[in-house]
This record gives C-alpha cells, sequence and structure tokens, in this order.
C-alpha cells in the first residue's frame, strides 16, 4: 500500500511535468532577488571580523537568504543542534525567543507568541505546525519526535498559510534532514552527562554507490540510567525519568537526469520513559494524602505509578516512508513530495500526584497519515515569479483515553474513544513582482477544504456510587457523574480562504524592510476527552487568526553587524483552548472568544574581533485574552465558569531572550573554543486556566562550553555545562485528579555537566 502511494504520487508529478511542460520551456529564469539562486554566498576571510557567509532557509520552500525571507525566524545549523545536545523539539525553547514546546502532563504542546493549541487533546492539530523534510507532523504527539541530523531547524514566527498552510496559525518549526553529498563522509559525535548518567551518541555516514546516486545511513541512541526526581516507592526505580531513545535513518539521492533528483527516506523513531518527570508541587489544602505539605519545585521528589505498575511509563514508535521528486522543465521548477507516516503511542501515568496508588491516566493514541504534494514554480517575465500548487492529506486515528480511580468503596473507570478519517484538499498560487529594482510586491493565497468524519463513545467500566464534594477536603474526591454515550456519524466540513500580502524595500542587498498581513485558519474537530453530555458541546469550531508584522534585517557596518526587528500584531478568534475541568476530572475542549499577541522581536550577531562573537535575541511580548467568559475554574472557585477575559494567554512571559559570548582562537595545533549563554524568561503563569498557584517567577539558565578541535575539525574534545545555576522550574501545571487542590507538572532537569567527544571524516 505505501509502495503504491508513493508510485501514485510520483506518477501524478510526472503527468503535471508534460502538461506543464510546453509552458514552462518558454519562461527564462533569471538569478533575480525575488528567485534566489540554489548557492550562497562564500563565507567570510579566515581571520576577519566579517560575519560568516550568509544563512541559507526554505521557510518558503524554495533556497534563499534568510535576510531575504520577509517574516520573522530562527534558524539553528545541525552541526550547532548537535554540539548542543538538541534532540527534541522542546530544547529549542531555550534558543528561540517566543516559542515554547511543553509535553505537558499527557500530551506536547508548541506556543509562539503567546497562542497554540495548549492542552492535552489528541483531536488537536497545532497551530504551531511541525514539518520534517517539508512534510507536516500536526498532532502533539509527533511533538515528541526527535532532530537528529539535521541540515538545520527553522522556526518561523506568525501565521505561515501559504507554502506550509497546514494548521500553522501561530507559526512552524521546520527541520531539514542532511543529504549525501557526492564523497564519502562519516561523522559521530557522542556525550556523557555525569549527574543524569546519560549518554548520546549521534552520528551519520555518506556513500556514493556511483555516480549520480548516493546513500546517507544515520541515526541517534539516548539512555538516560539516572532521573533527577527521586522516588522513595518500594518495588519503583528510584531516580527517574529514565529514558531508552534511538532513531534510524536512510536517505537516498538519485540523479536521474540533467534536471531530475529522486530523494527517497525511511525512518524510525522509538521512544521508551520509564517513570516520569511528574510530580506534586503544590498543596495548599493541606490534603491528607500528600505527605508533604510543603511542597515546592525544590522538593525533588516524585509520586509513585499508578495502581498494579512498578512506573510509570511511555512508549512511542513512529515510521515516516517518504519520496520527492524534483525536475526542471525549461525555466521553471516542479517537486512532487509523497510521503506516509505512522506512530503508536501509550503512556500509563500517575493522575493525582499524590504518594498512595489512587488513581491512572492512561492515553493511546494510533495514528496513520498519507500526503502528497505538487509544487510548480518559475519566472514569467525578469520582474515576474510566481509558485503554485495542490495539497492532499488523509488522516486516521484512534485515540483513546482510560481515567480509573482504585479505592475501594470508591472504584471506577472511564474509557473514552475517538474514531477519525479526514481528508484535505488545498491549492495555492503566490506571485511576486518587482514593482522596481528595490521594491518587491506579493500577493497569495492558499484555499482549503477538509470533511472530518468521527465517532466518539464513551464508557463506564466500573460503577460510581458515590459523588463528593470536590469543593471540601477529603482522602477521597469527587468522581463525577458518568454519562455513556455513542454519539456516530460526525460529519464535518470546512472550507477556508487564507491570503497574505507582503511588500519588501531593499535599499542595497544588506538592507531589507518589509511589512506582512495575512489571514490564517486552524481546523476544529470532536473532542478526543469524551465528557461531553450533548452531541454539540462535543464539537470545537475552527480557529482564526489576522496577523500585522513589519520589520528591518540588516547587515551593519561593513557586515560586522547583524540586526533584526521585527513588530507583530495578531488576532485570534474561536482560540481552541483544552484545560482541566476538576468538577469532572477531565480535560473539556472549548473555544476561547478572542485573544491578541503583540510586541516585538530584535535579534543580532557582532563580530567584535575576528576572534570574538556577541549574540542574543530579545523580545517583548503582550498575550492575552481578549474574551474568554466560559473558562474552566481552579478548584477554590464557587462558580462552574471563570471569565479569563483580560488575563494573560497560557505560558505567556512579558520577556524572554538569550545572549552569548563566543571566542575561538588558535593555540598551538588545536583551535580553542569558549562560549557562554545565558537564557531568560520573566514570570508566566504555567497553567491553562490562570490558576494563581501556577504563577512561575522569571529565571536565567546559564549555559556554557569549552571546545578543543583541530584546524579541520576533525577531532572535538568538549567540555558542557548546562543550567549551571541548578535553576528549577516547570512549564505546565494542573490540577490533579481524585486531589482536587493538589497541583503538579513536569519539573525541569537541573544542573547538567558533561564531555563530548567528535569526529568527522
Amino acid at each position: 500500500m505505501i509502495v503504491q502511494n508513493l508510485m501514485a504520487g510520483t506518477a501524478l508529478a510526472m503527468c503535471l511535468m508534460q502538461a506543464t511542460g510546453a509552458a514552462a520551456e518558454t519562461a527564462t529564469k533569471t538569478p533575480t532577488d525575488a528567485t534566489p539562486t540554489q548557492t550562497s554566498p562564500p563565507a567570510a576571510p579566515a581571520g576577519s571580523n566579517i560575519l560568516d557567509g550568509d544563512i541559507v532557509v526554505t521557510a518558503r520552500k524554495t533556497v534563499e537568504r534568510a535576510q531575504d525571507v520577509p517574516i520573522s525566524l530562527a534558524a539553528i545549523g545541525g552541526d550547532t543542534l548537535a554540539q548542543k545536545n538538541i534532540l527534541q523539539i522542546q530544547d529549542l525553547t531555550k534558543l528561540v525567543s517566543n516559542f515554547r514546546q511543553s509535553n505537558g502532563s499527557i500530551g506536547a504542546f508548541r506556543i509562539i507568541r503567546g497562542a497554540g493549541a495548549a492542552g492535552s487533546n489528541y483531536a488537536f492539530e497545532q497551530s504551531t505546525g511541525l514539518f520534517f523534510d517539508n512534510v507536516s507532523y500536526g498532532r502533539n504527539v509527533d511533538g515528541r519526535l526527535p532532530i537528529f541530523d539535521a541540515e538545520r531547524v527553522e522556526v518561523l514566527r506568525g501565521p505561515q498559510v501559504l507554502t506550509f498552510g497546514n494548521s500553522t496559525t501561530s507559526g512552524a518549526v521546520s527541520v531539514t534532514s542532511r543529504r549525501p553529498g557526492n564523497e564519502l563522509a562519516a561523522d559521530l559525535l557522542a556525550s556523557y552527562e555525569f549527574e543524569a548518567h546519560e549518554m548520546v551518541v549521534r552520528g551519520g555516514i555518506s556513500l556514493p554507490i556511483i555516480d549520480g546516486l548516493a546513500i546517507r545511513l544515520s541515526g541517534y541512541g539516548e539512555k538516560l540510567d539516572k532521573g533527577w526526581l527521586h522516588n522513595s516507592a518500594p518495588g519503583s526505580e528510584p531516580n527517574v525519568p529514565l529514558l531508552r531513545n534511538y532513531g534510524l535513518r536512510a536517505l537516498l539521492a538519485a540523479d536521474l537526469g540533467p534536471d531530475t533528483k529522486l530523494i527517497l527516506k525511511y525512518e524510525i523513531d522509538r521512544s521508551r520513559g520509564i517513570g516520569s518527570e511528574l510530580k506534586a508541587v503544590y498543596n495548599p489544602g493541606l490534603n491528607i494524602e500528600v505527605v508533604n505539605p510543603g511542597l515546592n519545585l525544590e522538593t525533588q521528589k516524585a509520586q509513585p505509578a499508578p495502581f498494579n505498575i512498578p512506573n510509570d511509563s511511555l512508549h512511542l514508535i513512529a515510521h515516516t516512508y517518504f519520496g520527492e521528486l524534483s525536475s526542471k522543465l525549461g525555466g521553471a521548477d516542479i517537486v512532487s513530495t509523497t510521503a506516509y507516516t505512522d506512530y503508536n503511542y501509550s503512556q500509563i501515568a500517575d493522575a493525582d500526584f499524590g504518594p498512595f496508588a489512587i488513581g491512572a491516566q492512561q492515553p493511546a493514541d494510533r495514528y496513520r497519515q498519507f500526503s502528497e504534494e505538487v509544487r510548480l514554480s518559475g519566472n514569467v517575465t525578469d520582474a515576474l515569479h510566481v509558485i503554485g500548487g495542490a495539497y492532499y492529506q488523509y488522516e486516521n486515528q484512534r485515540a483513546q483515553s482510560l481515567l480509573s480511580r482504585n479505592t475501594p468503596p470508591i472504584s471506577w473507570g472511564r474509557y473514552g474513544l475517538l474514531t477519525t478519517h479526514a481528508n484535505q484538499w488545498s491549492f495555492y498560487g503566490d506571485a511576486t513582482y518587482k514593482v522596481t529594482p528595490q521594491i518587491t510586491l506579493e500577493l497569495g493565497a492558499r484555499y482549503t477544504t477538509v470533511t472530518r468524519n468521527a465517532d466518539q463513545t464513551l464508557r463506564a467500566t466500573l460503577p460510581l456510587t458515590t459523588i463528593i464534594d470536590p469543593t471540601k477536603e477529603s482522602p477521597i474526591a469527587s468522581a463525577a457523574t458518568i454519562i455513556p454515550h455513542d454519539f456516530r456519524g460526525f460529519k464535518l466540513t470546512e472550507d477556508r480562504l487564507q491570503p497574505q500580502a507582503v511588500i519588501s524595500f531593499k535599499p542595497s542587498r544588506n538592507i531589507n524592510i518589509f511589512a506582512k498581513w495575512v489571514r490564517g485558519a486552524k481546523a476544529g474537530g470532536v473532542d478526543a476527552n469524551p465528557v461531553n453530555p450533548t452531541r454539540d458541546s462535543a464539537v470545537f469550531r475552527p480557529e482564526t487568526a489576522e496577523s500585522f508584522e513589519g520589520g528591518i534585517k540588516s547587515f551593519l557596518f561593513d557586515r560586522r553587524l547583524e540586526l533584526n526587528v521585527v513588530l507583530f500584531s495578531a488576532r485570534y478568534k474561536d482560540l481552541q483552548v483544552s484545560a482541566y475541568n476538576s468538577n469532572i476530572n477531565a480535560f473539556e475542549v472549548r473555544n476561547a472568544g478572542s485573544s491578541i499577541s503583540k510586541g516585538v522581536e530584535t535579534d543580532f550577531v557582532l563580530a567584535v574581533t575576528p576572534q570574538l562573537k556577541l549574540s542574543g535575541n530579545l523580545a517583548y511580548l503582550d498575550a492575552h485574552y481578549i474574551d474568554f467568559a466560559n473558562a474552566p475554574c481552579p478548584p477554590e472557585a464557587t462558580t462552574p465558569f471563570c471569565n479569563l477575559s483580560g488575563t494573560p494567554t497560557p505560558f505567556s512571559a512579558k520577556w524572554s531572550g538569550s545572549g552569548s559570548i563566543d571566542y575561538t582562537a588558535p593555540v598551538g595545533p588545536v583551535v580553542v573554543h569558549g562560549g557562554v549563554t545565558a537564557n531568560f524568561r520573566t514570570n508566566y503563569n504555567a497553567s491553562l486556566i490562570n490558576d494563581p498557584y501556577a504563577n512561575q517567577k522569571g529565571f536565567v539558565l546559564l549555559d556554557a562550553r569549552l571546545d578543543l578541535t583541530t584546524p579541520n575539525d576533525r577531532w572535538r574534545v568538549s567540555l558542557f555545562g548546562e543550567n549551571l545555576t541548578n535553576k528549577i522550574y516547570t512549564d505546565f501545571l494542573a490540577t490533579a485528579s481524585f486531589l482536587p487542590r493538589v497541583r503538579g507538572g513536569p519539573i525541569s532537569r537541573p544542573r547538567q555537566i558533561g564531555i563530548q567527544l567528535g569526529f568527522k571524516y
């Protein structure tokens, strides 16, 4: 089936090539600013204090300088990712301002500029899209996939509706895999972290097979043997979490002709977690089932696993089958991208955060996706460049949830099931016109239609006989009423047009002043946590966004300083929110009326001397709900709904940023590099409901690194330290099930000291 789908996508591309060949041959492609060439400028001469060669990105699905892209973005090279031990999307948080990913308690979610699909709901598409090699990975489980052997990662802030388009109302993260070259090449990087006994090995080898045919084999393995939380429960792991993760990739690149290339990729990723970083943090009601009434972030003590098992656990296995065929017809480029992805995910986690085996939450998600995109681009005239394409995606999902309590006389379980089949078609087009040699106008739009069929089921696995008032402290908290139902035959159809307009003014190659307006949308759906009392309440509406941003990207002082500044304002309507309701012990999906996100983002790189560089970024953010009158409440509230209008959106720090000092100099036969990085966030609320007990104070994280390398970077020995001041914080807190006045969540990893060895051939 997979092979047939790949062949069908390739055949479709070849048909379009033939159909467009005659028209394409009449176009003449010239290397103008509107149509960037496939090569980047040369690097700065060795020993100069001019900044290195321009960063090349594919933010608009064409190779171009980051300087020329009229959006706010952060691009991180593959070597930097590896040397900083970046393995997860979540690790990018400390490198990119106004970007957050949290793995929450049972679901990962991403936030850009205070907007995103926050909350543990497997029906959500993420507002911040995730793309590996231009393929959409839109579910929250996809956020746990690793980053390894990457050419680069690009974090694109703001709606990206045109060339990405698939539910990117707050932004997108784009990961590009490393391609094989024409020569034999290999690299290996191994690190060991002493505090957590963590070993990470990653590397790859590029093998030319014959002229025009090469393969790259790469992979990584991670083993963490000593977690940072102590677990005193008998029979469980004493220090959690423990990790056993790996990923393997094979990527084949073939030249099928002078202008035709084929890339095939297979990847398998597997993650296994033993224990978790979840713990009780606050116990304002002095609940007697939590042993320590003075809980805080510094109390490094985990909780035992749910009943009947020795440890919490997490299992994820994911596969990707990918094919990309590209060709040139006259002056036009045509690209066909075909992909099939799937994952199986399951988790068992303590539901109450307490020291006794009271309750468990057990989500499981099985997801399958096939996608095909055909994209055509080229110059119509020397001044006019166009791009157009069609996209199809089919998805099949089976999301299950089980919340259970085993404390007689109240023993019960609530089982939910959501099955979904969806088809999505998109058509998009964009025209970039060079009005004058300095002024460029871009107009484009994407039209999307989505049809979704779903069934939702809720079952009580054990009888519920007693209801306890959740506002009163008791060792037995409310379980709420379970109303079994079978809501069958949901059929949702959406049509949306997402337009954008961009204007750029480039008085010189080193200055780009731009403004951008865009409207985006994210699909609605059916709640995957089926506690809904009615059929209508099981459906959440699409989310929409309208964004304005403008800024300047510049190289100054003979390219010794790179300085970028972007101002933005985005308004969201029907914002999709999933928040925990302690009255029914469940996450509920709702549509907030509206929210606004506005602020400014800056970043710079300064070459002080040939050896000394300073870099940093700083962001100011004002993100708050305009209208959210029916929000869930903290457990102490006396009303069923709380009004969060005017309050900040989750995880929104007013100020965030980072600064680095890097010094590189030859010392005898080696090159010495030393670097120190500080990144910070001011106060933010780590809950989904503005819980006053979830206010996280601002903090600064300090990292440092010392590298010894050979002049050709063949060998590398490094000593690294992360979170050197041992700052403990949380990026997510929620009310505990069954102990409604207890709060808990994942606790940050403390100080890390390690060594790293690298080799390149």
